[in-house]
């Protein structure tokens, strides 16, 4: 006999068992005590869950068998006239499970009549049951079932008490006081009642109550003071209540929500505009914070241009919003030549940058604009001891939006009042303007393209109280003057939800002139147009595909009269009229820069960022093409931990005067350097983050001056480098009180001006052992800051003058330099502080600062001033204790 014939014999000898368990009447619930509601359907005896079924029995062991299981609940329609006389009953039935879960035939076991067999072999039909098993294998059973008809008691609930009628009491809006922000979704509190009322998307409510009266409205809302308002509301009357809250803080701290990305930094540092416009000693310029970070040495007194990482001005670049910027600051570093107000963030690369930039190999700053405010038309007027500003914008219809801003200097009236003789003997009338024009249009929901004209213009002009230099040369009206006029623009279209385009472009004209007298003069113009287009693909969630390239077409006209312009290390250059030459060079500058970068995030730990770089740079008459690969990772070891490296090359082509074939050498190849770096990222609270980084900076090919006696050459790559350090960043990020960071950097920058047993190491002239910054700014409440910030800086290298030799001819004495770089100048320290109290009213905000710089009046070392023989020497002074007051209304 097959197994399944013993299995089948077997559940028919078991069926009893099976349905006097099915049959087991469920325990009954308690009476109704409340008076009972009309009876409703039946509810049927639920069967009993099935035991667990045992592990499958061994060959030639029992089978297992598993009862059969309702996977629902059979309804009976309760007969009438049973319902009605208040009868229960229950049925007992006897009905077969098929195979399938069907129910098959059913019959009454125990009949109750009156109607309820029938009810129940009819509900009992329709039922669906898990089947019966024999070893795992559905099989048809016979079981018992029991439906037992209740009468359900329900408890009658009171008769609700008729609510009140309800009128429009009240309608207005709620804003912000200062700025007239519309707040939306707020909810405003009826106090009488509990009852909240949201406000719309213009921050428009409408309060309904029981009718006239005296209310009290209240809107609590984080971030916001609290607010309560009494109105009353006469009969039939409608109050009118316009509700104004009060920030707890106005300094503007934006939270902009993007698409989740994949975090990839390593050596990048960001601020936020806002952030850091009451820094003391910035006079509210963001732009100038970058100097407080870590790896920016002090630069030479009177300029502006980081020095990062011990590298030259020239070996780092700026740009705005991808493209790239003709300076950064208006003359002597007072301020950079955007309005802050226009800035979003400013990101700072001291190494390790991304494939995205190319032809430097310092560091990289990045200003990126914020957008333009679209809710209604707003404006600031400001005015400081250096300049006076005006800004407007707001929209123009629903999708365009416009910002007009622009900024004149009045330091020509001031600063000779502030400059002592033996500071700088001769009189200075300086001044600057910049001006920024951008619209902003919303092509569609996944399209948009931004505009802006912007330009800067600097003079600066010296009268000589007596001629200097060789013979008098330089002498009467020295005059510098530097300006360009660019139009930028940026093009952004969402391909798909994980992938975007962007195109950018900025075109326009610069020029930068220096005349010094009848013995030199420099006048540099350009035209340049560069674009950049870009694409980013999200391709997976982790992994990023960025890819694109940038271009520049600049044509060029330079006119020089002049000795060898000076490169590092001749600072003590002598001019000599003899040697002086007059050129004239035209040419365009071309070059193109495709890259690659991929991030991809390894078990949600390993981030790692390889990328390759190519740029090919020509003037016609020279070119250069460089390849350079990199890569950074970064590895989460632990939840508030971070560790990160980076590795690549970066490579920075000559200056235009250095490719000239008159002023330098046309077959200049481009300087190389090998940046690595490792540091790591600890979390420390939240609010609070320390970032220690190791780098170092191997340099080769680089351009150093040479005596062009032999061949004619002034230049050639024979130089060689090396930075090495480490750079501390202590952060606490804005706090409702408190934001502010400690800097600290150990560097040593060297370099050999040749590969021969003459050269020696010597220090580059930005080297700086020591860089120390803490900054501070605390919230006082009541509108009240206060800032702080102290800067200490070793003193740049310089060559020192041994002595000097007369010249008949000429009637002049020529300096005899020491050994390059052997000399150093004291050290810079210097502590500013900054006040700022602000005014809230209804429609405006008025912001009055006091920033002092130089508290205690420091005579930091900046130079060397030597007699006309170089027998007796003075040190020139840095600038004394000068205080900044300023006044800004914004509305």
């Amino acid at each position: 006999m097959s197994r399944r014939c013993v299995a089948l014999v077997l559940a028919l000898w078991l069926m009893p068992v099976v349905a006097a368990r099915g049959a087991e009447p469920p325990t009954q619930p308690a009476p109704a005590t409340q008076p009972a509601e009309p009876a409703q359907p039946a509810q049927p005896d639920q069967a009993p869950e099935p035991a667990e079924p045992s592990q499958p029995a061994e060959p030639g062991g029992q089978p297992v068998i598993v009862p059969p299981r309702a996977l629902g609940e059979a309804r009976a329609d309760y007969p009438p006239e049973a319902l009605e006389a208040g009868v229960e009953a229950d049925v007992v039935l006897q009905l077969d499970v098929l195979a399938d879960g069907t129910v098959g035939e059913v019959s009454v076991k125990e009949p109750a009549g009156q109607g309820f067999d029938e009810a129940a072999v009819a509900a009992v039909k329709t039922l669906r049951f898990e089947p019966a098993t024999v070893d795992g294998v559905p099989t048809p059973v016979r079981i018992t079932y029991t439906y037992r008809f209740r009468i359900e008691q329900r408890v009658t609930p009171p008769e609700p008490e008729p609510e009140p009628a309800r009128v429009l009491i009240a309608r207005g809006d709620v804003r912000e006081r200062g700025t007239r922000k519309r707040l939306a979704g707020v909810a405003v509190v009826l106090d009488e009642t509990g009852e909240s009322f949201l406000t719309d998307e213009r921050g428009r409510f409408e309060i309904y109550g029981p009718g006239p009266g005296r209310y009290t409205l209240e809107v609590p809302l984080d971030a916001y003071e609290p607010y309560r308002e009494t109105f009353e509301v006469a009969e039939g009357g409608v109050a009118d209540v316009e509700m104004r809250l009060t920030r707890d803080v106005y300094s503007d701290f934006r939270t902009v929500v993007k698409r989740p990305r994949i975090e990839k930094e390593v050596a990048k540092r960001s601020l936020s505009g806002a952030e850091i416009q009451k820094i003391p000693g910035t006079s509210g310029d963001s732009v100038k914070v970058v100097q407080l970070l870590p790896g920016v040495a002090r630069g030479a007194f009177g300029t502006g241009d980081p020095i990062i990482r011990g590298s030259s001005p020239e070996d780092s670049l700026t740009f705005l919003s991808g493209m790239r910027l003709p300076t950064l600051f208006h003359f002597g570093g007072v301020y950079s030549v955007f309005n802050t107000d226009l800035i979003d963030t400013v990101d700072y690369w001291p190494g390790g940058f991304s494939a995205r930039y190319g032809q430097a190999t310092g560091g990289i700053i990045n200003v990126t604009l914020r957008p333009l405010r679209t809710d209604r038309w707003h404006g600031s007027l400001e005015t400081n001891v250096f300049h006076a500003g005006v800004l407007v914008e707001g929209p123009v219809g629903d999708r365009t939006a416009v910002a007009l801003a622009a900024r004149r200097s009045y330091i020509d009236a001031l600063l000779p009042a502030v400059l002592s003789s033996d500071t700088l003997d001769l009189t200075v009338a300086p001044r600057y303007y910049d001006y920024q024009a951008r619209v902003t249009h919303r092509i569609s929901a996944k399209s948009d393209l931004w505009l802006m004209a912007y330009g800067s213009d600097d003079e600066l002009v010296f009268i000589l109280k007596e001629p200097a230099g060789p013979s008098g040369i330089f002498g009467g009206k020295l005059r510098s003057k530097s300006f360009f006029h660019l139009l930028n623009g940026e093009w952004r279209r969402e391909l798909t939800p994980k992938s975007e385009l962007r195109l950018s472009f900025s075109g326009g004209y610069q020029r930068f002139l220096v005349d010094a007298g009848a013995g030199f003069a420099l006048d540099v113009r350009l035209v340049p147009v560069n674009m950049r287009l870009e694409t980013e693909w999200q391709i997976s969630k982790d992994f990023i595909l960025n890819a694109g390239f940038d271009g520049t077409v600049a044509p060029y006209d330079i006119s020089y009269h002049g000795d060898q312009i000076p490169k590092e290390g001749d600072s003590t250059q002598v001019f000599d009229p003899s040697d002086f030459v007059r050129v004239d060079v035209t040419g365009t500058l071309r070059s193109i820069g495709p890259y690659l970068e991929g991030t991809l995030r390894l078990a949600d730990k390993l981030t790692l960022v390889p990328g390759i770089r190519l740029d090919a740079i020509s003037t016609g008459k020279s070119s250069v093409t460089t390849v350079d690969p990199r890569l950074s990772v970064r590895w989460q070891v632990a939840e508030k931990t971070v560790l990160k490296a980076f590795g690549g090359l970066y490579h920075r082509p000559p200056d235009f005067d250095e490719w000239d074939a008159t002023l330098g050498n046309s077959k200049l190849g481009a300087e190389r350097a090998t940046q690595i770096a490792v540091g790591v990222e600890q979390k420390l609270s939240s609010l609070i983050t320390a970032d220690l980084q190791v780098f170092a900076k191997f340099m080769d090919n680089l351009v150093v001056s040479r005596d062009p006696v032999d061949d004619g050459v002034n230049y050639s790559n024979e130089g060689v480098g090396r930075v090495y350090g480490l750079e501390v960043l202590l952060r606490h990020d804005p706090g409702r009180r408190f934001f502010g960071w400690v800097s600290y950097t150990l560097m040593r920058a060297r370099r050999k001006d040749g590969s021969g047993p003459d050269y020696e190491w010597r220090p580059f002239d930005f080297d700086q052992t020591h860089i120390l910054n803490l900054v501070g700014v605390y919230r006082l409440g009541r509108g009240w800051e206060a800032g702080v910030r102290f800067r200490y800086t070793t003193g740049n290298p310089q060559t020192p003058i041994i002595g000097s030799v007369f010249d008949s001819d000429t009637d002049t004495y020529f300096p005899i330099p020491g050994v390059t770089n052997s000399d150093r100048q004291g050290a810079f320290h210097q502590l500013d502080v900054r006040i700022d109290k602000k005014w809230v009213f209804d429609s405006w905000m008025l912001n009055l600062y006091l920033e002092v710089q130089n508290v205690y009046n420091r005579a930091n070392p900046e130079g060397l001033n030597y007699s006309f023989d170089y027998a007796e020497k003075q040190t020139l002074k840095g600038l004394p204790i000068i205080p900044n007051f300023g006044i800004k209304a914004e509305f």
